[in-house]
């Protein structure tokens, strides 16, 4: 296992101070939002950024594996030996 730097470490600590105090506030702004009458604004900026997500998830690319043919220039070998 890689060990981590100081650098992820502070970036770790970090977040971990941040994300409660964001997710806080993303609370706090639903409940005034909806205590003014704002259902609809709310709901508009979830289907937004469920999209957004959505469309940000689709440019991702896996890398595959390459296969064991393409690693040996005689194409596929066989690993299965008959005895006779």
């Amino acid at each position: 296992m890689k060990a981590l730097t100081t650098k992820e470490i502070v970036s770790l600590a970090v977040i971990a101070i941040i994300a409660p105090v964001l997710a806080l506030g993303v609370m706090l702004a639903a409940r005034v939002m909806v205590a003014t009458g704002s259902e609809r604004m709310l709901l508009a900026l979830i289907l937004c950024g469920a999209v957004v997500s959505g469309l940000n998830g689709l440019g991702r690319r896996t890398v595959r594996a390459e296969s064991h043919a393409r690693r040996h220039p005689k194409g596929p070998q066989s690993s299965v030996v008959l005895t006779s």
